[in-house]
């Protein structure tokens, strides 16, 4: 169609439109720059017959560090970098490339115009921790303190540059696994660790495996014990075992088993340490199993222990059983049994009434005999029936299934497992600083520290320790006038019945007929035996003796009888008055004028 044809238009009177543009392009001209690449000016430096020497030649500079490689039609390109820097950030402008031509074994090496200049950046010595910083940090590091600690001990020191917390932990970290190992471990090199120290050493403190096992399969798993010969030697000197598992010591969660005994005065010495993967009664059992079969063939001696001290898990009792036989007695720490009736008392107890039932629990604990804790057991029950959930959980949890929680369970062992549950934290604090190490590293911490503990061992006592704060409470006591009789004699040794001071109003009698009566008449009077030949082999009823394997009635009657002298600084007092804290002042010598 021809546009002269159309209506009102003609071809002289056309009018041009010019094409749309807004205002703001009218009026600013947009423009768009390209940031431009910087170039280098590269120089041939020097053509090599083959690639061996052209890399001696890079090598022998000690200035460049490879960086990347790009192919090209002339050939590969193999870029260097400066290494007076770090390969993250900045980089110097000097640098140097080998191109291996095509077709041809020559390599030709071209460096950059531009000179070096990594010391406006900052060279490798200004990064990272001093030299002289980390010989201070090895110093402290060997005095096994913490991070925090150390910087804050790093701070006192002067004409030292102080790093940051992460330099702190990063080097701490390298440290570590300088000196024990990698972090990492399979179960096939923990096999082969546990291979290499399983035959008996010559040395006696000498560490050495005496039980393990190794699960494989689709849920593989293991069980290895460690000790040394003088630790195992112990168990030819003590009936009593003490075992508990302990957690956040190995930080892919196993728990560490620990078995050891307690002396006359109620410290822990250690037997064998073992790691597994659980706490299940195979777990302990292989460890029970281990110390039994190890002192059999080291020392020609069954073991045969008295009592176990442990907490209610009924893994470790039933694998107790199994070793040694139903005749041990097994005792339930107090301290843990305590704290579990506190807390039911406090879930279905009135408030009112819980101070009560707690005292009564706490009696009821103080029961010299079996047959007094069963009759003190039935009263407890009559006494507190009107609380039925209460009186159904003591008796099936307390009465029946964890009944050896009372004082006179097995006489001359404790009645908690304090010593171990100390011991354990001592091992958090000490040997490593409450920090969770990863299994391989772990083993090389659990070998140094039951060498410690073998290097550290000593004899157990044959009997207890009298403090001079027990003389003078002996003393003071034999002075007073109290009503003891004889009630039983023969020719190795002779009981006493002392009344206490609030039995005055009392008769002894021991058919009580209920709870109270029970309560009154056990802190009423005390039966006390001396042997004719040695009354340090003397007992008592009374808690103190329980508890520490003495008290003022055995020594009181000692002294009374003229069987032992107290020594003269337990006299230092008047009668009647507390002794102060501290060593008391010894005779001071006559001076004549």
């Amino acid at each position: 169609m021809n546009n002269s044809s159309l209506p009102g238009t003609s071809g002289d009177n056309m009018i041009e439109v010019s094409e749309y543009q807004s205002e703001s392009e009218s009026e600013t001209e947009i423009t768009v720059t390209k940031k431009q690449k910087k170039t280098k000016d590269w120089t041939f430096i020097k053509q090599f017959s083959s690639e061996e020497d052209a890399l001696n030649f890079v090598n022998s500079e000690c200035t460049w560090s490879r960086n990347y490689t790009r192919v090209t039609e002339d050939g590969q390109k193999r870029f260097y970098r400066c290494n007076k820097v770090k390969s993250r950030g900045p980089q110097c402008d000097a640098e140097l490339y080998l191109l291996f031509v095509n077709d041809d074994v020559k390599v030709n090496v071209y460096q950059t115009n531009s000179e070096h200049n990594h010391s406006a950046i900052g060279t490798r010595d200004t990064y990272g921790i001093h030299e002289n910083t980390k010989e201070e940090i090895k110093k402290l590091f060997n005095l096994h303190l913490k991070p925090k600690t150390i910087l804050s001990e790093l701070a006192k020191i002067e004409r030292i540059h102080l790093p940051s917390k992460r330099q702190i932990y990063n080097y701490l970290s390298n440290l570590r696994a300088q000196k024990f190992g990698k972090s990492g471990i399979c179960l096939g090199e923990l096999e082969q660790w546990i291979f290499k120290r399983t035959a008996i050493p010559e040395d006696d403190n000498e560490v050495f495996v005496i039980s393990y096992h190794i699960i494989k399969g689709d849920q593989p798993g293991f069980r290895f014990n460690l000790s040394t010969k003088t630790l195992l030697k112990t168990i030819l000197f003590t009936e009593l075992i003490h075992t508990d598992a302990t957690s956040k010591l190995i930080w892919q969660g196993f728990p560490v088993l620990i078995v050891g005994t307690t002396d006359k005065n109620r410290e822990f010495h250690p037997i064998c340490l073992g790691v597994a993967t659980n706490d299940h009664q195979e777990d302990f059992q292989t460890m029970f199993q281990g110390i039994k079969d190890k002192v059999m063939q080291l020392y020609n001696y069954t073991m045969k222990p008295r009592v176990l001290i442990c907490d209610a898990a009924q893994s470790i009792k039933n694998a107790f059983s199994d070793v040694f036989g139903e005749e041990p007695t097994i005792r339930m720490c107090w301290a843990q049994a305590k704290i579990n009736i506190q807390k039911k008392v406090e879930q279905i107890v009135p408030k009112k009434e819980q101070k009560s039932v707690l005292r009564d629990v706490e009696a009821l604990h103080n029961a010299a005999s079996l047959d007094v804790f069963n009759a003190a057991s039935q009263a407890f029950l009559e006494k507190w029936k009107t609380q039925t959930t209460f009186v159904k959980y003591m008796e099936e949890e307390w009465f029946r299934k964890n009944r050896n929680w009372f004082l006179g369970a097995s006489p001359m062992s404790p009645s908690t497992n304090n010593a171990l549950e100390s011991f354990n934290r001592n091992i958090k604090d000490h040997n490593t600083l409450r920090e969770q190490f990863a299994l391989s590293r772990f083993l090389s911490v659990a070998t140094d520290m039951v060498a410690q503990w073998s290097l550290a061992n000593s004899s157990l006592p044959e009997a207890p320790t009298i403090e001079l704060g027990q003389w003078t409470e002996a003393y003071v006591w034999a002075k007073k006038s109290i009503n003891i009789e004889v009630v039983a004699s023969d020719p190795t040794k002779t009981v006493y019945l002392i009344c206490n001071e609030n039995a005055t109003d009392l008769n002894y009698n021991d058919r009580w007929q209920t709870f109270d009566e029970y309560k009154k008449l056990s802190v009423a009077f005390q039966k006390t035996t001396l042997p004719n030949l040695d009354w340090q082999k003397g007992s008592c009823d009374c808690p103190e003796f329980f508890n520490r394997y003495v008290c003022k009635h055995v020594l009181g009657l000692a002294i009374r009888l003229k069987l032992t002298t107290p020594p003269l600084e337990a006299k230092g007092i008047p009668i009647g008055q507390k002794r102060k804290r501290g060593r008391p002042a010894k005779s001071k010598p006559v001076t004549i004028e």
